[in-house]
C-alpha cells in the first residue's frame, strides 16, 4: 500500500514539473522580428589622408558607419550597404563618384582612393542611404547560422546619415619618405612607419613558397633555401 502511494506521489510530482516546464517554454519570447521594426539611429564617418597631397598623387578615403550589424561575419552575406561617395573640386564639380550596394567588410568599413589632377580644395562626401536588416531567407552563409537569431532583427531600420571632409591638393607633390633600413641589430615589433622594412622582414602571409619568400626578402638564396627546408621539416613534424 505504501509502495503504491509512493508511486502516485512520484508521478504527481513529475507531472507538476513537466507542466511547469511547458508553461515556462510557452512564456518565453519568440525569436521573431520586432513589431513595429526598430529605428536605429546610425552615424556616418569619413576621413581622407594625407592632406595636403600633391597633384598626381593618390589620397586614401575611408568611410564607415557607427552601428554594427548583429550576426555579421566574414562567412555570411549580412553587410551594410547603400553607400555613396562623391568628391567635388573647388568649383563644386563632381570629379569622383562611387556607389556600393553592399560593402566588402562585415564591420561596414569601405575604402576608396582618388588621384587629383588639379590643385585646390576638395570635398569628399559620404552618404549612407539607410539599411533594412534582412530576414533569414535573404542571407547566405558558408557555415550554419541560426535563422531565429537573424529573424529577431529582421526589418529593423538603420537610419540614413551624411558626412563630409575637406582635403587640400597642392601643385608640388609630397616627397616619398622612407625610414632607412637598419644597419645594426634590430628586434620586432617593427614600427608601422618603417614601411620599407618589408624587404628584410619576410613577414609574408601568402603561403610557404620559394617564390614568395625570395620575392619579399633580400636574404641570400642559400639562406632562403635553408629557411624553406627548416619550415618544411617543422610542418612534417606536426603531421
Amino acid at each position: 500500500m505504501n509502495t503504491l502511494r509512493n508511486k502516485i506521489v512520484a508521478i504527481t510530482i513529475s507531472l507538476f514539473f513537466i507542466l511547469s516546464m511547458s508553461a515556462s517554454l510557452t512564456l518565453l519570447p519568440s525569436a521573431s522580428a520586432h513589431s513595429p521594426p526598430w529605428n536605429i539611429v546610425d552615424h556616418a564617418y569619413i576621413f581622407a589622408l594625407p592632406s595636403p597631397i600633391g597633384v598626381g598623387q593618390t589620397i586614401g578615403i575611408e568611410i564607415w558607419t557607427a552601428q554594427p550589424l548583429p550576426n555579421a561575419l566574414l562567412t555570411n552575406s549580412i553587410r551594410k550597404g547603400n553607400y555613396t561617395l562623391t568628391v567635388t573640386n573647388s568649383s563644386g564639380a563632381v570629379v569622383f563618384s562611387e556607389y556600393w550596394a553592399v560593402t566588402t567588410n562585415p564591420g561596414g568599413e569601405q575604402a576608396a582612393s582618388f588621384t587629383p589632377t588639379v590643385a585646390g580644395t576638395y570635398t569628399a562626401t559620404f552618404v549612407f542611404g539607410g539599411y533594412i536588416y534582412p530576414n533569414s531567407t535573404e542571407v547566405t552563409s558558408s557555415i550554419p547560422i541560426s535563422a531565429a537569431a537573424i529573424n529577431a532583427d529582421a526589418g529593423d531600420i538603420y537610419t540614413a546619415a551624411p558626412t563630409s571632409t575637406n582635403f587640400t591638393v597642392q601643385q608640388q607633390p609630397l616627397p616619398n619618405i622612407y625610414n632607412p633600413l637598419p644597419t645594426s641589430y634590430w628586434t620586432r615589433p617593427i614600427e608601422s612607419e618603417n614601411t620599407n622594412w618589408y624587404t628584410i622582414a619576410s613577414n609574408w602571409l601568402g603561403g610557404l613558397t620559394a617564390v614568395s619568400v625570395v620575392t619579399h626578402s633580400r636574404l641570400p638564396p642559400r639562406r632562403v633555401i635553408m629557411f624553406i627546408n627548416r619550415a618544411a621539416q617543422a610542418l612534417l613534424a606536426l603531421t
